[in-house]
Formats: C-alpha cells, sequence, structure tokens
C-alpha cells in the first residue's frame, strides 16, 4: 500500500483477497481535503443554514463551509420578511474579513480593514472616505459583496 500523500493513494484493494481498505491517512491528509474541496465540496449542495436562524430582517449568521467563510443574512428587502441570501464573507477591496461576529443583526456591515460599508443585500454602501475613488465606481456592482454561486431552500 502507498501512502505518499503526493500520489494519493491510500487504498488497499484486491477482489480475489475480498479486501478493500483506506490508510487512516486519507482522512488527514491536506492533499487529500484539497482534492475533496475542488472535487466534491464545489459541486454539490452543502448545507449553509435554516432560514429560521435568520427569522428577522437584519439578522445574520457567519459559517465556514467547504473551507469558505460565508454571510448567512436576511436582508432589509420586503416586508414583512426580507430575501434570505448568502455571500462570501469577504471584502471586494482587499479581501479581508468583512463580519467578525457569528451571529447578530445589522443595517450594515463595515469591513475592519479600510471601512468599506456593506448592507445585508451585498450592496457597497460606502467607501468611508469622500476622496480617492472615482464617483460611479461600483456603477456596475463589481464592488458589492460577492454572493455564493447557488442558494435554494429545500
Amino acid at each position: 500500500m502507498n501512502r505518499d500523500a503526493g500520489a494519493l493513494q491510500f487504498v488497499d484493494a484486491s477482489t480475489e483477497q475480498k479486501r478493500f481498505r483506506i490508510h487512516r491517512d486519507a482522512y488527514r491528509s491536506p492533499a487529500v481535503f484539497a482534492l475533496e474541496k475542488e472535487k466534491i465540496f464545489s459541486r454539490c449542495w452543502l448545507y449553509l443554514g435554516h432560514e429560521s436562524e435568520v427569522s428577522k430582517n437584519g439578522d445574520y449568521v457567519t459559517r465556514r463551509v467547504g473551507g469558505r467563510d460565508l454571510i448567512f443574512v436576511r436582508d432589509r428587502q420586503g416586508k414583512p420578511l426580507g430575501q434570505v441570501r448568502a455571500f462570501y464573507n469577504t471584502c471586494t477591496h482587499r479581501g479581508a474579513k468583512v463580519v467578525r461576529e457569528t451571529r447578530g443583526n445589522r443595517k450594515s456591515y463595515a469591513c475592519d480593514y479600510h471601512g468599506w460599508v456593506f448592507n445585508p443585500s451585498g450592496k457597497l454602501l460606502s467607501f468611508s472616505t469622500d476622496h480617492g475613488y472615482e464617483e460611479n465606481l461600483n456603477s456596475d456592482g463589481h464592488l458589492d459583496l460577492r454572493p455564493v454561486a447557488r442558494l435554494e431552500d429545500y
């Protein structure tokens, strides 16, 4: 049995001997985990949370799912309830974490790094300065928080 993490050969299988074993290093190998994130977690359904966790407009929960930091939030757009959304918990300016608390209720999120402010719908509201940026820099929304590729209710 080859246990070389680079080769990722952790399986010892023999039809003749009716044997199928996986070496325990497969469950703690960083190389195996990286492949799992790419081949499995990036392509299948992952449970983020239950909408009851964000029952009021502005409620949020942060989680790490599939190796990614996420914000699970109910925006403030609807009456009586806003839409449930999920974003990468990464500022679009310099990649810093936007929300550090695990849960709460807010009208906006300010990145600690340079102070960019986002609303619970992911929209960039402010650069926290009145100079240094073009007036219409985010007119196409490319600096808003990045939503997850797909979010559905089951």
